[in-house]
């Protein structure tokens, strides 16, 4: 029997009664009903790194440890094909990979909480689960200053140059046959070169990140 009661605390008596009618001694257990004000306060679960791959249209969204009371999160995207896509994550896992992901449309993700703990044997001590809002993940400036790179072919490297208009601090990683390069700054508009590429046409994979732990992949 489920009965519905207002938010609050509530103690109860509890009894059986058999077939004659004989009750048995009370007992007496104490509860809480919850519901808005307890789901007011409930915040999704903190995202760790977010790491985007544009050539493969693929990103990992790696998570912060759970709260003891967070249960499972989910994560919503649109694909390539136009659909909506809910992942879920539960407690134990720590990442989650989009697959197809279509990085022009939002990204949003929540948590659901359980009001009380696990008890000694990991069962639930509360009837209903309870969602935090949804919050919406918002490409960072490394978004735009990835898509504005270009390079240049050098004698034995490569010239890289972008636009970074928001003065945004970056960190480039360059990996190609021979070894890798790494660039920092956070001017307006730069150009570095990296030198030590093979000879011959190759493929150049370019990483930006920033000091969030935010990174977009692409190869170029």
């Amino acid at each position: 029997m489920l009965l519905i009661f207002p938010k609050g605390p509530y103690q109860f008596q509890v009894y059986s009664r058999d077939a004659d009618g004989n009750t048995s001694i009370k007992t007496t257990v104490f509860g809480n009903a919850y519901g808005d004000v307890f789901q007011s306060t409930l915040s999704p679960r903190i995202i760790n790194s977010f790491s985007y791959n544009s050539t493969i249209k693929s990103a990992t969204v790696t998570f912060k440890t759970q709260e003891e009371l967070a249960r499972v999160t989910e994560v919503k995207y649109t694909n390539l094909s136009g659909n909506e896509v809910v992942k879920t994550i539960l407690g134990v896992d720590s990442s989650v990979i989009l697959d197809q992901l279509d990085s022009s449309k939002l990204i949003q993700y929540r948590t659901s909480y359980a009001p009380t703990p696990l008890d000694a044997k990991k069962q639930e001590t509360s009837i209903d689960l309870f969602f935090s809002n949804w919050k919406e993940y918002k490409f960072t400036a490394i978004k735009s200053v990835l898509e504005s790179t270009i390079l240049t072919p050098l004698n034995g490297g490569v010239n890289v140059s972008w636009n970074n208009p928001t003065n945004y601090p970056v960190k480039y990683t360059l990996a190609y046959t021979g070894g890798t390069t790494t660039i920092s700054s956070s001017l307006s508009t730069d150009s570095k070169d990296a030198f030590g590429l093979a000879s011959g046409s190759q493929t150049i994979t370019v990483s930006l990140s920033d000091n969030y732990n935010n990174t977009i992949t692409k190869d170029l």
